[in-house]
């Protein structure tokens, strides 16, 4: 049977039986808590409504907990915590690091940016997964600190 003839009560039930962790970060860029949720469906709706919200700093968290929630667990159900908080770190404040050649590299965060600019992205990705065009949605998130590849800055 084609998924869009199976029950939204059945594909509700095997998308909350998929063992990924109910966890994200909640609070503000700068002062954030970790966050348990009975299920991945109330983690999903809290993402959610952090990523589309009108709230600057509340998309600008959703978008770090997202970042977060995709570090935390690994192979086998390990949990990665440690990991996941150094990728927001990195996604949000950026890093300088000496290349094997001697060249200073930064690898930009949120902060070398302007928040505008990351809000937009965010609003331009979340408007087109609306409109069923998730590979355009990728695409332009992509341009943001901590997904897909670090974008460089040589100084």
């Amino acid at each position: 049977m084609p998924i869009h003839e199976l029950p939204h009560e059945y594909l509700q039930a095997q998308r909350n039986a998929y063992a990924y962790p109910a966890v994200a970060l909640d609070g503000n860029a700068q002062a954030y808590t970790e966050r348990d949720f009975e299920t991945t469906h109330a983690l999903d709706h809290f993402l959610h409504s952090q990523l589309v919200s009108e709230n600057a700093e509340n998309k600008l968290m959703g978008y770090l907990a997202v970042i977060f929630w995709g570090h935390y667990s690994g192979k086998n159900g390990q949990i990665l915590r440690n990991r996941a908080l150094g990728k927001v770190r990195l996604a949000y404040e950026g890093h300088n690091r000496l290349r094997r050649n001697g060249d200073m590299q930064r690898i930009r965060g949120v902060l070398d940016l302007r928040i505008e600019d990351v809000l937009a992205i965010l609003t331009t990705a979340i408007g087109l997964v609306h409109a069923d065009q998730f590979g355009d949605a990728l695409n332009v998130l992509s341009e943001l600190p901590g997904i897909g590849h670090p974008i460089p800055h040589n100084s």
